[in-house]
């Protein structure tokens, strides 16, 4: 053990000793070719990351049916639409952010899933009247007003973009969430000019609220699919973290940076899907914010991933670095050795110096 230490604490001298000494034979001098351009700095690695899981849903409501608002869907009358979009959603709820389109009444919704007291809902003011949001109280708090841009106008007028920022109580991180109920298809603002201009309409609008750190959570039914410009330069700025298979109008995007996705799921309309003529669309995703601190990290040492437990080197002004325990003893071991066998091709002069400079370090043989 003591020999272990005087080995670790004499590596530095080691190093200078083998190099520049060379064992005690004469000293060479070469000449030094002009340096060259100077490399910009290799910025730091991203800190390790911590995930704060929730479940988000996006669903057109198909209103005007589901209502029965105007005699057209008897199957629906007296309240029988909605108690049947609620059971749906209840089904695979309850989601912790939920977006809704063709939505005129975002508190009669929360009434019949429930949810009054345990979620905030906000409905659009306005021309933005059909789109709807619910967030759990109890997992975020609302950071100012609610927020809207017009995107884009069809024959049913203004389309319009609601987005809000939310603080995570538990963690202190933010999160930027949006929703949308985009242009219709048939007015070309898919493709073309203009499905580059509401595409950049998103864009802008997020871009000029959303803060560093942020995640970003954007629902939908953008009355685009996978083939369009608009969806084509939305994929290209944001990440799909997921759409369904029916309409394939509904979307969920996120920032990869600060935004996970782990499922992703929708429910067909035909038979099984109703009342909607759209899926239901959800996903379980996850904030993700910087480790600060060694207690942050899970205890648990067993992990799905199959990897060895590891944990946190910090140096002074440096950033922190992370290493997998089992690698790290391999290096250790593997120096050890190495260090024993240099100590044995020195000759005396140079061990005496190396005994002399780890006793003044209070380390003895």
């Amino acid at each position: 053990m003591q020999r272990t230490l005087l080995i670790g604490v004499a590596l530095g001298a080691l190093v200078v000793m083998l190099s520049g000494c060379g064992g005690g034979g004469p000293i060479t001098t070469t000449t030094t070719p002009a340096p060259g351009p100077t490399a910009a700095p290799t910025p730091p690695p991203p800190p390790p990351m911590k995930a704060h899981p929730f479940r988000v849903a996006t669903y057109n409501l198909y209103w005007w049916c589901t209502s029965d608002g105007d005699g057209r869907c008897p199957q629906f009358a007296g309240d029988k639409g909605f108690q049947q979009l609620a059971a749906r959603v209840n089904k695979f709820g309850p989601f912790d952010i939920i977006g809704m389109q063709e939505c005129n009444d975002a508190n009669k919704m929360a009434s019949e899933l429930g949810w009054t007291d345990s979620h905030e809902w906000y409905q659009g003011q306005d021309g933005q009247r059909d789109i709807g949001v619910g967030f759990s109280k109890t997992m975020f708090e609302r950071i100012g007003d609610w927020q809207s841009k017009q995107i884009g106008e069809d024959s049913y007028g203004p389309r319009f973009f609601q987005y809000v920022r939310l603080k995570h109580k538990e963690s202190g991180g933010t999160v930027l969430v949006g929703n949308t109920h985009g242009p219709l298809p048939w007015h070309g603002d898919c493709n073309g000019k203009n499905g580059h201009e509401v595409a950049k309409n998103f864009i802008d609008a997020v871009n000029s609220y959303i803060q560093p750190g942020d995640s970003m959570v954007v629902t939908g039914d953008f009355n685009c699919i996978n083939k369009d410009i608009e969806i084509w330069d939305l994929n290209a700025t944001w990440t799909l973290g997921c759409n369904d298979r029916t309409t394939r109008f509904d979307h969920i995007y996120m920032k990869n940076t600060t935004t996970s996705v782990s499922k992703c799921d929708d429910q067909s309309t035909h038979g099984v899907g109703g009342p909607s003529d759209h899926a239901l669309t959800w996903a379980d995703m996850a904030m993700l914010t910087p480790i600060m601190h060694a207690s942050e990290v899970p205890r648990d040492t067993t992990h799905s991933s199959g990897r060895s437990p590891s944990f946190r080197l910090a140096t002074s002004g440096k950033p922190s670095t992370w290493f997998p325990l089992g690698e790290l003893v391999e290096q250790c071991e593997f120096m050890a050795r190495r260090l024993a066998s240099l100590w044995t091709l020195m000759d005396q002069k140079a061990r005496n110096l190396v005994i002399v400079l780890t006793k003044s370090f209070g380390v003895t043989r």
